[in-house]
Formats: C-alpha cells, sequence, structure tokens
C-alpha cells in the first residue's frame, strides 16, 4: 500500500505544482495580458503544434525500440557485442 501511495505521489505532485505554476502566473496577468494571451492561441497555426507532437512522439518512439528489443530478447547483436539484462 505503501509503494502505490509513492508512484501514485511521484506522478501528482509534479502535476499539481505544475498547475499551481500557470495558475500563479496566470493570475498576476492583467486584463489587457489575458485578452492577448487568449488571442494568441485563437491565432496560433495548430498544423506546427501537431507536427511538432509528431516528432515528439517519434523520438520517443525510436527511443523505446530497441529497450524493447532488448527486455525481450536478451541481446543485441548488430555490433557484435552480446547485452544481456
Amino acid at each position: 500500500m505503501k509503494s502505490k501511495l509513492i508512484s501514485v505521489l511521484k506522478i501528482l505532485v509534479p502535476l499539481a505544482f505544475g498547475v499551481f505554476l500557470i495558475w500563479l502566473f496566470y493570475d498576476a496577468l492583467c486584463e489587457k495580458e489575458k485578452i492577448e494571451l487568449f488571442q494568441a492561441f485563437a491565432k496560433a497555426d495548430y498544423f506546427w503544434v501537431g507536427i511538432s507532437l509528431l516528432f515528439g512522439f517519434a523520438s520517443h518512439l525510436s527511443r523505446a525500440i530497441p529497450e524493447i528489443y532488448v527486455s525481450t530478447h536478451g541481446s543485441m547483436s548488430s555490433s557484435g557485442i552480446r547485452i544481456t539484462p
């Protein structure tokens, strides 16, 4: 039970801290700056946001594929060096 609580807190505490920081900075904005912020979000080209998300996902996936291969097969022989977990 204790380990499950710790793993949940490891996720929730940084998320809560991030939400708090966003709220803190948003609350410090004046009304004109808040309007400008929402106008900037409305005028943003979300095509490029999507492209950057796609590249970010691809980078994580390309990093994970060798790790998954090693964990299931126990070795990577492309370099001639046997790697065992």
